[in-house]
């Protein structure tokens, strides 16, 4: 009896399973349109001991992060049943804080012996980056089961913003100053444009979207997404400067929806009732 009973429980398990994937498999081959908009971090490596705008900056591999929004419109276009084209174009912040410390000897006056002493210090190289882009992002989509999809292309970028805001500041011990300045715990600061950065960049994308229905009609639908990019050109020429930026987020879709049914055939008229014949006159016989 509990083996039945379990049985019983599986098939109706199997059959709800089967009609929610049936429910939720997106293979209408029709093209979608949309906006989209992530949340980005933005990592920044780089083996760089000076730029051309910044002579004294840093000793080597400065690294850093950031975070910005990125957001635009989409095209998806299917090719066949299961995989096709999600081609976006998009407005994108690549910003990021990148700093390394350095110990360094420093002088300062102790007033208990008279006289200038040697203290361990660390001082901060700090670059702070503003960089926007316009990017042109075509990928290529394929659904791996039901509503999950992947997602995978490359990025094709145009800085459209490329600032700087860089000073070296002194951050043990908690006084003192450097010498080179008018008792200043920060030097070489400077500000401005990069003169030098790289107009474009390119990347490879690899990410992954879950459609979602939203209406009765299939014609709106939400994808959370995920999207990793390497930007594999530097941002400065020869500077080995690169950027791993990660977008989570999600975007809206919308789909022309199907015909609705034809409307049901008129009801057809009903049939004349079958009346009975008319009984045969008897005959009338005259004598």
């Amino acid at each position: 009896m509990k083996r039945s009973t379990l049985s019983v429980l599986l098939l109706i398990l199997l059959l709800d399973f089967s009609v929610y994937s049936q429910e939720n498999n997106f293979t209408d081959r029709k093209p979608k349109y949309g906006l989209f908009l992530h949340f980005g971090l933005n990592l920044h490596t780089s083996n760089f001991s000076e730029l051309q705008d910044i002579p004294s900056c840093c000793n080597d591999n400065m690294s850093g992060h950031g975070t910005g929004l990125s957001f635009g419109g989409l095209f998806e276009y299917p090719i066949e049943d299961y995989w096709g084209l999600n081609l976006r174009l998009a407005i994108s912040d690549l910003s990021g804080l990148l700093t390394q410390e350095q110990n360094f000897r420093a002088m300062v006056y102790d007033q208990s012996i008279d006289d200038f002493k040697p203290v361990n210090g660390i001082f901060e190289y700090h670059l702070e980056t503003n960089l926007g882009a316009l990017v042109f992002q075509p990928y290529a989509y394929y659904q791996l089961k039901d509503n999950l999809f992947a997602l995978g292309g490359f990025d094709l970028g145009i800085f459209t913003t490329q600032k700087y805001d860089y000073y070296e500041k002194i951050l043990k011990p908690d006084y003192g100053y450097f010498s080179e300045t008018n008792r200043s715990r920060i030097r070489n600061s400077r500000k401005g444009d990069f003169h030098e950065a790289s107009s474009i960049y390119f990347g490879l994308s690899l990410g992954a979207s879950y459609l979602l229905r939203m209406n009765h009609d299939s014609s709106i639908f939400l994808a959370p997404e995920f999207i990793y990019t390497f930007i594999i050109t530097p941002v400065v020429p020869n500077s080995g400067w690169t950027i791993h930026n990660m977008k989570f987020g999600f975007s809206v879709k919308y789909m022309e929806p199907p015909p609705p049914p034809p409307p049901p055939d008129e009801p057809l008229e009903a049939p004349m009732p079958r009346y009975p014949k008319p009984l045969k006159p008897s005959e009338i016989l005259v004598k």
